[in-house]
């Protein structure tokens, strides 16, 4: 019998030892069959029993010590080995998975971490008998070994066959004959862009992962033309910049290697099978090659990093992944320094501003991930100060307000106070009642509001992805009244701000949003009707659309908060369908809904005294029909156009109307026989207005008329995917 039937033999029995039922004696035969399969594979086997033995170890009845004194002693290569044995070790890492089969839940199995790791550790071992065939499919391996990263368990290793692989590919012995050319040896470059990316994509999903980092360094240790900004457009200036330190590829493994600073290239093979290495000389030049392991965290000076990460992306990338360790230590001291140089240190307002801004752009980078109780501190607390000036609130606004999205974990009663706080100083700005002041207080930027809303609304979108529903809803009802008395002092950026929260409650879940206090929905009057009297067609949009949602409510307990919902839609419909602007019914009860947008009575009589309609084209127009479609400064050039494209698909006509759209302007056209138009009344022409406008994606004046108004209930478009100009000729 052959040495190598003699080894199938043997591996038949210990299966056969691990099938039956167990005695005593089952782990002796055991051991005694795996001793002799040792003495059998000392000097190396062939390739089929290599493969033979491998389906032994993936083979689920074995015990777990089996397989690693088989993996350990009898899985021994004489010879080169195909790809065939890359292919059977690779497509086995990787973790369970769960899923469903009918109503069933069933896990795959898969082969233990440690078992996976030692296979990987067996390949860089044995990498003699596979690096001629690694090359030969360089690109094939190396796509299987760069998907393997996805693993985090893996990466060591892997990284470690990446590198061997790629420093194999470079070197002239392993130069390879194309299938084009078979005469001429030729240097292929398996890295391929496609390679670069994926590590490039998983690095910035995890930065904090070391192999990936050493990876893209390697890559550039190759290939010195490599630039990062195709495949990372934002991170680009930092993957740059990576140093090249194999040493910790080798982490993994032993974690006491890490002991040298500056490593001499080299790639060693022995017969023992030692691990080989491929090092490139490394000169650290940022403090960030200094720290070879995060727990020399304490060794660190946190004054001088914080200094240059203010200068130094790369560091503020450092002092971001030094945060996410957790260490007490070392976040106190930052955080002290930080609190000292806010409180003592900064001896001008200019100097306070400088600094505000470098810790904004630090938190930028951070994204979050840093969190100092002494900037929290000062955005909230120093916000209620009621020692701050008014000229220090409008030169310190904008930094506080960029900075408010960071305040993850904010105790929302905070930001209430904060708010409450800057809205009394926003009204005294407004109403500017000390004397004096007026110079200081015009310098105020309006226009960092924006981010104070933003990022406020920004906060409540992060808490709904993350907590339970009536905690976010509670939030909600506690930051947004709040919120709308700080809006209603931003002057000219009124419109805009309110235009944010109705977009909030647009996008809100209806789950949400039903739950929601009437206070909170029901945005006070002078910013809604700010918002309908705007130029912009999305701001109305948007502002009716939150109107018709508001509808659904229960106003049963609140008749203060239902009669302002219904002023809400009799002025919106008055002023934009019923040519009823500023309409109010004076009666004694003042049940009436019509409240004219609650201006004062005299208003209207104000308005006709004026010369505005004296003019030709609106003679036939009052104060009454300012927003209505065909006059609404909103709306007026998007009305143009649709006329214009139905008069344009219409060829019975000769003529196209000047200037806006009236009753009697209709009357007027079709009274000069020398002139003929279109056939619509004007009612009929408004609402091929309202469909088209629908059609266009103004949903929000299309869903509060249609389902306000009983004299549209049937009207509306059934197809809203019709040409604007084939709903209009029909």
């Amino acid at each position: 019998m052959s040495s190598n039937e003699e080894i199938i033999n043997l591996l038949g029995r210990l299966n056969q030892n691990q099938n039956k039922n167990k005695t005593d004696d089952d782990s002796a035969d055991n051991e005694t069959t795996l001793n002799q399969l040792a003495n059998l594979t000392k000097n190396g086997i062939s390739e089929p029993l290599i493969m033979i033995i491998l389906d032994k170890i993936f083979n689920d009845t074995l015990k777990i010590t089996d397989k690693n004194k088989l993996l350990d002693e009898c899985l021994i290569p004489n010879h080169d080995l195909s790809i065939d044995v890359f292919f059977k070790i690779i497509s086995i890492i990787g973790v369970s998975r769960v899923y469903f089969k009918g109503n069933r839940k069933f896990k795959s199995k898969q082969l233990s971490i440690s078992l996976q790791l030692k296979l990987l550790q067996w390949m860089i071992d044995n990498f003699q008998f596979l690096g001629n065939t690694f090359c030969k499919s360089g690109s094939i391996v190396l796509t299987l070994l760069v998907k393997s990263l996805d693993y985090e368990f893996s990466r060591g290793p892997i990284s470690q066959l990446i590198i061997l692989l790629l420093n194999s590919s470079v070197s002239k012995s392993n130069q390879i004959i194309t299938f084009y050319n078979q005469e001429i040896y030729h240097t292929i470059n398996i890295l391929k862009s496609n390679h670069i990316q994926t590590v490039v994509n998983l690095y910035n999903k995890f930065p904090l992962d070391i192999y990936l980092e050493e990876l893209l360094a390697y890559f550039r240790v190759i290939n010195p033309d490599l630039d990062y900004m195709i495949y990372s457009p934002e991170n680009f200036p930092l993957l740059n910049k990576l140093n090249c330190n194999l040493n910790q590829v080798y982490r993994w493994k032993d974690s006491d290697e890490l002991t040298a600073t500056t490593i001499t290239t080299t790639t060693t093979t022995t017969k023992s099978n030692k691990r080989q290495k491929t090092t490139i000389t490394s000169k650290p030049d940022t403090i960030t090659h200094n720290i070879e392991v995060l727990d020399q965290i304490n060794k660190i000076n946190p004054y001088k990093l914080v200094r240059n990460a203010f200068d130094n992306d790369k560091e503020a990338q450092l002092l971001t992944i030094l945060f996410q360790t957790g260490n007490n230590r070392f976040i106190n001291k930052v955080d002290k320094y930080i609190g000292a140089i806010l409180t003592t240190f900064t001896n001008s307002e200019k100097e306070l501003q400088s600094f505000l801004q470098q810790v904004s752009h630090l938190y930028k980078i951070s994204d979050g991930t840093i969190i100092l109780p002494s900037i929290e501190n000062f955005i909230l607390d120093n916000n209620n100060n009621n020692s701050l000036s008014v000229g220090k609130f409008c030169q310190q606004f904008d930094y506080r307000s960029k900075l408010i999205k960071y305040l993850h974990n904010v105790d929302p009663m905070r930001l209430v106070t904060m708010i409450h706080h800057n809205a009394s100083i926003l009204k005294q700005i407004y109403y500017d009642t000390n004397n004096g002041s007026y110079e200081t207080n015009s310098n105020f930027n309006y226009e960092s509001c924006h981010d104070y809303v933003k990022n406020i609304l920004y906060l409540l979108n992060l808490w709904i992805f993350e907590n339970q529903d009536d905690i976010i809803i509670s939030r909600i009802n506690l930051l947004l009244p709040e919120l709308y008395e700080f809006i209603k002092y931003c002057k000219h950026i009124q419109e805009q701000l309110t235009n944010q929260v109705v977009e909030f409650f647009i996008n809100l879940p209806s789950s949400l949003f039903n739950q929601l206090e009437l206070k909170t929905i029901i945005i006070p009057r002078s910013l809604t009707y700010s918002c309908l009297l705007s130029c912009d067609p999305l701001v109305v949009s948007n502002i009716t659309q939150h109107i018709s949602n508001c509808k659904s409510h229960d106003y049963t307990n609140s008749t203060h908060y239902r009669d302002l919902q219904n002023s809400y839609i009799m002025d919106t419909i008055n002023f934009l369908w019923k040519e009823r602007f500023l309409k109010q019914d004076a009666n004694l009860t003042n049940i009436s809904s019509n409240k004219g947008f609650f201006l004062h009575p005299d208003f209207e009589n104000k308005l006709n005294s004026l010369h505005t309609f004296d003019c030709s084209y609106y003679l036939s127009s009052s104060p009454s029909t300012i927003g209505e479609f065909f006059y609404n400064p909103a709306f007026s050039y998007i009305v143009t156009k649709i006329i214009w494209d139905i008069e344009d698909n219409h060829n019975g006509i000769n003529t196209r109307h000047e200037g806006p759209i009236s009753r009697e302007s209709l009357i007027r056209l079709r009274n000069d026989s020398d002139k003929i138009w279109l056939s619509l009344s004007f009612d009929e022409l408004k609402l091929s207005i309202l469909q088209n406008l629908e059609i266009k994606k103004f949903n929000g004046i299309a869903d509060l008329l249609f389902n306000s108004l009983k004299s549209l209930a049937d009207k509306r478009s059934l197809d809203k995917n019709n040409e604007s100009t084939n709903s209009s000729s029909s």
